[in-house]
């Protein structure tokens, strides 16, 4: 709108001073020449701030699309990472739950450790698993198979009433320890297999003969 006001007042201007051209003297044409150079200098001032101001006005709407863009980016990668870390939880309390549920078993190098040591000193052992727990009894029968493998008699008792953890190694008797006991001790910590030391009461495996060496197996 400026731009048009100044047009229409230089022209207004032009058609004055050409009317009166031939009349003046050189001082007034070279004044009116200075009052159109003045003129036509506003009008370029004038143009090259609206240029300039274009100009900036597109840079500043391209900046704050870039800004958008990049913050809708950052966004995304954020909700990405969010989901990947949810996922990786899942998965990882999926394999806690199966390891939970799966049954115990003993490794070849674990059973090849136990026979090595088990087998110096074979003796006798009373092995029991908690009352209908397939999953302990599973166990006991595990360990039972790799003493008989490794020369020891073997008696499976599967009436245990205990609910504790993992399993216990204790000897039933007077005495402060029983043949056998250390043997066994041994096979377990050589085989890195962690273990209970604790003492049954009695009555808690039903059968609880004297002057036996004992392994209890709890629950997983």
């Amino acid at each position: 709108m400026r731009n048009r006001i100044n047009k229409e007042l230089l022209t207004k201007t032009l058609n004055v001073k050409i009317k009166n051209i031939k009349s003046m003297t050189w001082d007034e044409l070279s004044n009116w020449m200075q009052v159109v150079a003045a003129i036509v200098g506003a009008i370029t001032f004038l143009a090259l701030i609206a240029t300039v101001w274009v100009t900036l006005k597109a840079n500043t709407e391209k900046d704050a699309k870039a800004r958008e863009q990049q913050e809708r980016i950052q966004q995304i990668s954020l909700k990405v990472e969010e989901e990947a870390r949810k996922r990786a939880e899942a998965e990882r309390a999926l394999l806690e739950l199966q390891e939970r549920l799966a049954p115990r078993k003993l490794t070849e190098n674990e059973i090849a450790s136990l026979v090595k040591v088990l087998s110096k000193q074979p003796n006798g052992v009373f092995i029991s698993c908690k009352l209908l727990d397939q999953e302990s009894c599973g166990f006991a029968e595990i360990l039972a198979s790799v003493f008989r493998r490794s020369g020891w008699e073997v008696i499976v008792n599967k009436t245990s009433l205990n609910s504790f953890s993992g399993f216990t190694v204790f000897a039933n008797t007077a005495a402060e320890t029983l043949l056998g006991l250390d043997a066994i001790l041994l096979a377990f910590k050589e085989a890195r297999i962690s273990h209970r030391t604790n003492r049954l009461p009695e009555g808690s495996i039903g059968q609880f003969p004297g002057e036996t060496l004992f392994i209890v197996v709890g629950t997983k």
